[in-house]
């Protein structure tokens, strides 16, 4: 029997596309001062490529049960490995990702995109963690029910438990 792959799922970029057209800038601006001072040049290469080459995203073994929320640079992924075994469920829920531009008049665009995430719950669901972002409900349905067999969790309907101090406080 062949041992399964981890999962990794890259969940986005740190920093919005304003920086990241900055940092490819620095990397263009380097490669010309390469010419005058090559340190100088490693410098602002490195720093543009630090602003537009991470991402984000989630790694899971699954073999071992354990997986790592991470920042990745290229092929190096931060970020420490903890155990599985507090995520008891597996859900989808729909989510609107903006990116809202503002032009050198202070008028802003917003730009809206629908995705829908595979998380990861709590036994009382008011812990959730992101495990993968889907174009449609059908893919990201597809996946959950993929991860809740691999994993041994639940698939159930996102359904947070409200608190008591919630509860008195909704009653005021």
């Amino acid at each position: 029997m062949t041992k399964p792959k981890p999962i990794i799922n890259h969940l986005g970029r740190p920093f919005p596309p304003p920086h990241r057209a900055i940092g490819v800038v620095f990397i263009v601006l380097g490669l010309w001062i390469f010419t005058l001072n090559w340190i100088v040049a490693f410098c602002v290469i490195a720093l543009g490529c630090l602003v537009t080459l991470p991402t984000n995203g989630v790694e899971i073994d699954v073999e071992h049960r354990r997986y790592k929320e991470y920042t990745g640079l290229i092929t190096l992924r931060l970020g420490s490995w903890k155990k599985l075994d507090n995520w008891t469920d597996v859900s989808v829920i729909r989510a609107n990702e903006t990116l809202k531009v503002y032009s050198h008049n202070l008028q802003s665009t917003r730009h809206t995109e629908q995705v829908y995430k595979v998380i990861l719950l709590t036994a009382n669901h008011r812990k959730r963690m992101d495990v993968k972002k889907c174009p449609n409900k059908e893919d990201a349905i597809d996946h959950a029910h993929e991860y809740a067999r691999l994993f041994g969790m639940n698939y159930t309907d996102y359904n947070p438990q409200i608190s008591a101090a919630s509860r008195a406080r909704r009653r005021r």
